[in-house]
């Protein structure tokens, strides 16, 4: 978890596993009829609530990764975010990003100074980091295994999608929600696009505090 964030992980835990606890307890006694004909409908339900209290505990995080842009200017502080992004489990970096942009800034000297394009990319990749759990109400989950379902009749090589189902993930970073979400709607079942501004990182964005 980038710069100390640990702790929004933990607290989002222990609300869902609330939110479970409580569901739990008001469908006991209901019928199993009448929980099926609604599982449809409760999933979308927890979807909504976990993506709205992902949205309150990343609230209290964003400036690590908005203010990146600024605090890049310490050169200890870059290397330590870069070398957390460099070691970040399946981050989903493009092979440059990975295999040179992040080695090339961990090897700079000491009293090196990274320069403005070099802090305007770190914050890219930080944004880029971040873990999405669903979209539209429908979970990461869901899509995956629908896409996987599927893959045969979609044609191209979906080799990622096999990946993804074989590590039975529960959420995609930011940057591969939209191909998600587009595979996902080829498969037939309708399900919003994702919002062009949703993976971009603007100027504004960067400078904010």
């Amino acid at each position: 978890m980038l710069m100390g964030l640990d702790l929004y992980p933990q607290s989002f835990s222990f609300v869902t596993d609330s939110f479970f606890h409580c569901f739990d307890i008001g469908i006991s006694g209901v019928s199993a009829g009448a929980i099926h004909s609604h599982q449809l409908r409760i999933g979308q339900l927890y979807t909504g609530a976990v993506e709205f209290l992902r949205s309150i505990f990343w609230s209290c995080s964003m400036p690590v990764y908005v203010d990146v842009f600024k605090r890049g200017q310490d050169p200890v502080v870059f290397r330590a975010i870069a070398r957390e992004l460099y070691d970040l489990p399946h981050g989903a970096w493009r092979a440059w990003e990975e295999d040179k942009f992040l080695p090339a800034m961990l090897r700079y000297s000491q009293g090196y100074v990274y320069s403005e394009k070099e802090r305007r990319k770190l914050s890219e990749l930080c944004w880029f980091s971040e873990e999405v759990y669903g979209h539209d109400g429908v979970t990461v989950v869901d899509m995956i295994a629908r896409c996987q379902f599927c893959c045969a009749d979609l044609g191209d090589s979906q080799d990622w999608i096999v990946e993804l189902a074989d590590r039975r993930v529960d959420f995609v970073r930011r940057r591969q929600l939209r191909p998600l979400v587009s595979l996902y709607r080829c498969t037939g079942i309708p399900i919003a696009h994702v919002d062009p501004e949703y993976d971009r990182l603007e100027d504004f964005e960067l400078s904010a505090a």
